[in-house]
């Protein structure tokens, strides 16, 4: 008790009458006071204090000890004591006998054991026992043991400092856990459990296998009872906590591993009716959840060597089956040096100690999913880019590879964009831009213009679940020039043809360069010196040739007109990818350039230049695609000498018109003459002067942008 509260609440409870002690000023063992503050406890207060036997009515609790003493009896029952002085330091006021709790028979108070190796006959007087003596063996009260005093295992003999009887008691308490090296101290309400149906499973088992194994000439040998004894058995595992379950599916892959298929009649066409092939589906079964076990559940180390022991052991297992199931633990060496960044190629020693990051797919696919599941995408893709699949068949490569391809996006989460950029342009065989799609395409551009990411769930990212991800903000990150970002996706696109040719993709490009989300308005239109100049710039840059390294923004582009210089970029990039093929579908692409109606003459002049032919198949596909859709006016030319039909094929007159109509089957009749758009779509149009008025000067289009 400190000096802090030197005040002690004596009075919640009238004091009883105090024991009896000698007077103070004949005690040698003063300064001693002894105060009872409950009727149920006693209170010690032990003081060095030499003030304290001159100061009558005041305690000083400097240097005190309280000793607090239980009084749990019935204290008519109880007869005085006289105190009792044990040396200078200790006096004795109270004593009774302490009550007698259940223990084994050899530490029984009552009556006295005598040790001994001899288990066949009751040894001395070991056979008596008091009311809560227990079975060592058994663990269970000794007047219930039925072994207590039976001939040849006489139970009443058993303690614990000799091997033969600590072993029976091992069998009889931890039974089929014992193979597992499972100790007393280790068994819980779980475990007991898993021995007790592991127990009833066997038992049931040895009937089925017992019939499937009868031997008759007519008989057919059928393994699907048998089958299903097990299968039933580990589905009642699937329910068991993961240690418990664990056990019992290794347990029953040891009994039903030592099974054989007699010699006899057999049902082929059914593979669980073999006992040969059926073996395979159970074990696969068996090794699939324990694997799954041995990663998420994340088992301490002493654990998984015991289950590693058990398998090696016990289990006759092939050894393509055997490998499958040693696997790292967490804390190996080698990949807690590769998760922490130490280690970068997955390779550790040399020579005959040389060790190597293989791992099985389906151990991969677990690890990736507990890494992604903890949030620890820094140590998920460290691991990707080091570990090598042990797999051979190329369904199993090709799975590690849609994995692998991930590892931008890990990045990304990690906000470390430069790393996951740097990953599109490296030439390893686990190069993701081989095998990138549009979705991911325009995934990757969101995430490094915006520095939001999908937020991944437990499960494997796929397409289907990150398009309704939903989006958060990556800390840490910083939104990418859009300079880097013109760089990659021409890259990208000299590699990925898919990409290349893809509307979606360029309409994302070119909606990010058209209104940049920073400042959302139309970018002023350049001078026309500029405009003429940057032609020639870009044109010589995006035909360097289709090395990946040689495509880059020229600093005289944008040094004057930065946005505007990107924009036209990649609007000639654009109408390179129309001169090579048809673009569809194309009004999505042209509608990203309605706020800026000179980079659109652009793109319209850059097609003319390349191929007149191009253009024109451009602007039929485009109008084709506007009255598929049922825009009404979707297009109208207005011609005084020529007549353009719907098709975008251009008569000399409206005659030649007609005649093409009839000859080609066109009936969706002309677009020439003097049509006008509806007052209800006239708000909604764009007008923009179309190229061909160069060559036919009085021609131009007006284009619905509104679908």
């Amino acid at each position: 008790m400190s000096q802090q509260q030197p005040e002690m609440n004596m009075s919640r409870t009238p004091l009883a009458p105090k024991p009896m002690l000698p007077p103070a000023q004949n005690n040698p063992l003063t300064p001693k006071r002894l105060l009872r503050v409950q009727q149920q406890e006693l209170i010690v207060i032990n003081s060095d204090s030499e003030c304290d036997s001159e100061c009558e009515g005041e305690t000083n609790y400097g240097d005190q000890s309280v000793y607090i003493v239980d009084m749990d009896v019935e204290k008519e029952n109880v007869p005085e004591q006289s105190p009792k002085v044990v040396d200078e330091d200790l006096i004795i006021t109270f004593s009774q006998r302490a009550n007698v709790l259940p223990h084994a028979r050899y530490d029984c108070p009552v009556h006295p054991f005598q040790p001994t190796e001899v288990k066949k006959v009751p040894i001395h007087k070991n056979f008596l026992t008091c009311e809560q003596c227990y079975c060592y063996i058994c663990d269970k009260p000794a007047l219930q043991c039925a072994m207590w005093t039976v001939t040849e295992v006489c139970h009443c003999n058993s303690h614990k400092n000799n091997d033969y009887w600590r072993g029976l008691r091992d069998v009889k308490l931890l039974g089929f856990l014992r193979y597992f090296d499972i100790t007393l101290c280790e068994m819980d309400t779980r475990f007991r459990e898993a021995e007790v149906m592991l127990g009833s499973f066997t038992v049931e088992l040895a009937k089925e296998y017992s019939f499937f194994m009868r031997s008759s000439v007519v008989y057919t040998h059928n393994y699907t009872p048998v089958y299903e004894c097990v299968w039933t058995f580990l589905n009642k595992a699937d329910g068991q906590e993961d240690k418990a379950a664990a056990v019992m599916r290794l347990g029953a892959a040891m009994r039903f591993m030592a099974h054989t298929q007699p010699a006899g009649p057999s049902i082929s066409h059914c593979p669980k009716a073999s006992a040969t092939t059926a073996k395979v589906l159970l074990i696969e079964r068996v090794i699939a959840a324990v694997q799954q076990q041995m990663v998420l559940a994340d088992f301490d180390h002493v654990f998984s060597g015991k289950l590693n022991c058990f398998y090696q052991v016990k289990i006759p297992l092939p050894s393509p089956l055997m490998w499958r199931l040693k696997m790292r633990y967490w804390n190996d060496p080698l990949l807690v040096s590769v998760l922490r960044g130490q280690n970068v190629s997955g390779v550790q020693g040399k020579g005959a100690k040389k060790d190597t990051l293989y791992e099985e797919l389906p151990v991969i696919l677990l690890r990736v999913q507990y890494l992604q599941k903890h949030y620890r995408y820094r140590e998920l893709y460290r691991y990707l880019r080091v570990v090598l699949c042990a797999g051979v068949s190329s369904a199993e490569l090709t799975r590690f590879q849609e994995v692998t391809d991930f590892i931008p996006l890990y990045m990304c989460w990690t906000a470390e964009f430069a790393e996951a950029i740097s990953q599109f342009s490296t030439s390893s065989r686990r190069c993701p831009t081989l095998r990138l799609t549009p979705f991911f395409f325009r995934l990757y551009l969101h995430i490094l213009e915006t520095g939001t990411a999908p937020v991944l769930d437990a499960e494997l990212p796929t397409q289907a679940t990150l398009a309704t991800a939903k989006w958060e903000k990556i800390i840490g990150a910083e939104p990418q020039l859009h300079t880097r970002l013109v760089v990659l996706s021409l890259r990208v696109m000299k590699i990925q043809k898919a990409i290349y040719s893809d509307s979606s993709c360029w309409e994302a490009l070119l909606s990010m360069v058209n209104t940049p989300r920073d400042t959302p308005v139309p970018l002023e239109k350049p001078s026309a010196l500029y405009l003429q100049d940057a032609r020639m710039m870009v044109r010589h840059e995006l035909n360097k040739g289709l090395h990946m390294d040689n495509i880059c923004v020229p600093a005289a582009l944008v040094a004057m007109y930065p946005r505007q210089g990107l924009l036209l970029m990649m609007t000639e990039a654009l109408a390179m990818r129309i001169t090579n093929s048809l673009l569809v579908p194309a009004i999505p692409v042209v509608n990203t350039f309605k706020d800026n109606e000179w980079a659109f003459q652009w793109l319209c002049d850059s097609l003319m230049s390349y191929s007149p032919d191009a253009y024109l198949s451009f602007m039929k596909g485009l109008l084709q695609e506007l009255q598929s859709a049922s825009i009404p006016t979707a297009a109208v030319l207005h011609d005084a000498t020529n007549a353009v039909c719907a098709c975008g094929k251009i008569c000399k007159s409206n005659k030649g018109l007609r005649t093409h109509q009839r000859s080609s089957g066109c009936k969706d009749g002309d677009v020439s003459g003097t049509a006008q758009t509806s007052a209800a779509n006239a708000s909604s149009q764009w007008l923009l002067p179309h190229p061909l008025s160069y060559y036919y000067p009085s021609l131009s289009v007006n284009i619905n942008m509104t679908h």
